[in-house]
């Protein structure tokens, strides 16, 4: 009948084998020789009672020098502290814990290779721990594999921050280029335009000084970055009475974001400081960056006097800085509002969270 299982047959009292068993010990007994992993069973005390065959193959040692010898004491271990950690993990095995670690060993031809042993506990039919197993892998290759890509990694990351540190440089020197070529012209519109063209070039070498001071070069923090610009343009303004803030969570988003909208906050600053107060009164001007669980929303807001068309066209007579603020708003699939009023003007971004925090 299914599901009805017949007591073993037994002589004297004692478990006799059927044919079936017999089988199956036998199965495991070729599977026990042939695995190509170090494999063991050891007693209470640590000792082999068996091992595979790939151990002797591996480490030339024989069965005679194996079997009765715990597994610490075997001639296999590369030195002292293999000697330590292989014993570490037969007391814990033998202690009910399943836990591995990679050991040095010694090879058959005398070099030093790499296992990774695990042990565990035996456990004899009424549950009671017997003694251990353990078993492993060479993985000289793989820890070489291992090793040679962390340095190409490391040495990668070097270069990206060499290339960060240049590109800062040479963005900061090009901003200087036009802060002194500005000086040298007369005409307020070419003028203004050299100004413009210094303070975008800041923005971006901004997102680059911070890249320098990070070991993430794929996610800007953003309220660290912002703060930056903001220290720029404040520095640059010969505005005095002027507060510029930023409020901006704390939170990392990809570093392509971050240079459109640093960009935008430069075009949006820029525009607030030169034009939307009176020449000796005072204002303040604040930058918020919001993260919200689908969108993030840049704000730029001042208390000033507002703004209407004709001093649109004053503050901007090329249009060039509207124009950017759009294609960067297109780039970014975002969606930008303006509300300007005698009690100030508002300009939101809000864009898509192109990617989680990882703050």
């Amino acid at each position: 009948m299914v599901g009805v299982q017949r007591p073993p047959k037994t002589i004297s009292g004692v478990f006799a084998l059927t044919s079936d068993d017999t089988a199956e010990l036998e199965t495991y007994r070729r599977f026990f020789r042939q695995i190509h992993r170090f494999i063991g069973i050891l007693d209470r005390e640590g000792r082999f009672i068996r091992c595979g065959d790939i151990a002797y193959e591996l480490t030339g040692l024989t069965k005679e020098e194996v079997i009765g010898t715990t597994f610490w004491d075997c001639k296999w271990w590369a030195d002292a502290n293999a000697e330590r950690q292989s014993r570490v993990l037969v007391e814990k095995a033998l202690a009910g814990e399943l836990n591995d670690r990679r050991i040095f060993f010694r090879r058959a031809d005398g070099s030093i290779g790499t296992t990774h042993a695990m042990g565990q506990p035996d456990y004899n039919h009424a549950g009671e721990i017997v003694g251990a197993i353990v078993h492993g892998q060479d993985v000289t290759d793989l820890t070489v594999l291992e090793a040679e890509r962390s340095e190409a990694v490391h040495h990668s990351e070097h270069l990206l921050e060499e290339l960060s540190h240049r590109v800062k440089n040479s963005l900061a020197m090009i901003a200087a280029i036009a802060r002194l070529q500005s000086r040298q012209i007369e005409e307020p519109s070419a003028k203004a335009a050299l100004h413009a063209l210094q303070a975008r070039i800041v923005a971006v070498s901004q997102l680059y000084a911070s890249l320098s001071n990070s070991d993430n070069v794929e996610t800007v923090a953003i309220d660290s970055y912002l703060s930056n610009i903001v220290d720029s343009l404040r520095k640059g303004s010969a505005r005095d009475g002027i507060t510029v803030l930023v409020s901006a969570d704390s939170a990392r988003i990809p570093t392509a974001t971050a240079t459109a909208v640093g960009l935008i906050v430069n075009e949006l600053v820029t525009n607030a400081l030169k034009h939307a107060f009176s020449d000796d009164g005072p204002g303040t001007i604040t930058v918020s960056y919001w993260r919200g669980s689908k969108n993030d929303q840049l704000c730029v807001t001042d208390d000033g006097r507002g703004l209407d068309d004709a001093s649109d066209r004053e503050a901007d007579p090329t249009g060039m800085g509207q124009s950017l603020v759009e294609l960067l708003t297109r780039q970014l699939d975002g969606e930008l509002v303006t509300n300007t009023s005698g009690g100030g003007t508002s300009v939101t971004l809000t864009l898509p969270q192109s990617a989680p925090d990882h703050s």
